[in-house]
């Protein structure tokens, strides 16, 4: 845990040294090369999108519902792929990816939020996971500005 931290506060204090930034229709769009805890960006130039698990899920005597969800990264698919099981098994790798993207679900521990644990959520609850992201894939596109209907 704490080893993790510091590694990534390093690569954070790196990325903002070596860091171009560029205008692009008036976002301000980071260089890929540019690598940051998501904890460090503070969440301003990260789009999530929130919602509510029909179900939810009960975490320490009590049920958690609101959920935050960002976009999938590449690096969701290169870790998940790291997974045998989601190498033979394309139910699994989605169940994988959507792991890696969910930022929040109430106030569980972000390490308690495991592929495991979203393979024992009802379908409803994945649903409404679902749905939050293909919302968030619209919104992504208006964001890139190819979308002109806003």
């Amino acid at each position: 845990g704490m080893r993790n931290a510091e590694r990534g506060m390093r690569n954070a204090e790196c990325g903002t040294r070596n860091a171009e930034f560029k205008k692009n229709n008036d976002f301000l769009v980071f260089n890929s090369a540019f690598r940051v805890p998501s904890s460090a960006l503070k969440g301003e130039l990260m789009i999530t999108e929130k919602g509510q698990l029909p179900v939810g899920i009960v975490y320490n005597g009590k049920t958690h519902k609101e959920f935050v969800i960002r976009p999938q990264k590449v690096r969701d698919s290169v870790e998940a792929l790291e997974d045998e099981r989601a190498n033979t098994n394309n139910a699994y790798l989605g169940i994988a990816l959507l792991t890696r993207q969910i930022e929040a679900i109430g106030d569980m521990p972000k390490d308690k939020i495991t592929t495991e644990l979203l393979m024992d959520m009802y379908d409803v609850d994945i649903g409404a996971l679902n749905d939050a992201k293909e919302r968030l894939a619209k919104r992504l596109k208006s964001f890139r500005g190819e979308d002109k209907k806003i």
